[in-house]
């Protein structure tokens, strides 16, 4: 836009030029354009140098933080190594304890399944001598009535022998054993 403006200036300053004395006046027009075009163009220089070294303390400042980040990427590397063999680690042990696991839970499920044959064993046990028992019960409730009435007979039976007296015999008791 500065470059046009000047320009635009160069062109009217040089159409107001029309002989040699107007042609020093055209030539010291052309060199005040000059001049302002100088000047604008080291207020350009310096602004873009301003700019350069603006950027360049932020590059500085990006490169360092790159850095930073490079170093803390490296870090976080060494870290994730370290993560991931503490992983394989864990998952290793937890694999051996599983298996462990297992085989003890196969030998408890073994054993209940043994300890449940005894017990149904054991109940059918029970229940034959409960049947024993109970026959037993019947077979003394039926023997102590056998005995009270064997009991009555050799009652009735020595009343009878006392009753009967024979002078030469002499009969003693009898008495069940």
């Amino acid at each position: 836009m500065r470059k046009g403006l000047l320009l635009g200036m160069v062109i009217f300053l040089s159409g107001c030029v029309t002989s040699g004395g107007e042609r020093i006046n055209s030539i010291e027009a052309q060199l005040q354009v000059l001049k302002l075009e100088n000047e604008n163009l080291k207020k350009e220089v310096s602004e873009l140098q301003k700019r350069l070294v603006s950027q360049r303390e932020g590059l500085a400042k990006l490169s360092t933080q790159f850095e930073n980040l490079r170093e803390k990427s490296s870090h976080l590397e060494v870290n994730n190594i370290k993560l991931k063999k503490n992983i394989n680690q864990i998952l290793i042990s937890t694999k051996k304890l599983k298996d462990e696991q297992k085989k003890q839970l196969s030998k408890i499920e073994s054993e209940i399944i043994s300890l449940r044959k005894n017990i149904d064993s054991l109940k059918g046990e029970i229940q034959n001598l409960e049947s024993c028992c109970k026959s037993n019960t019947e077979n003394t409730s039926s023997l102590e009535k056998n005995v009270k009435d064997l009991e009555v007979r050799v009652e009735k039976l020595e009343e009878k022998v006392k009753n009967l007296r024979i002078p030469s015999i002499k009969i003693e008791k009898v008495k069940p054993k």
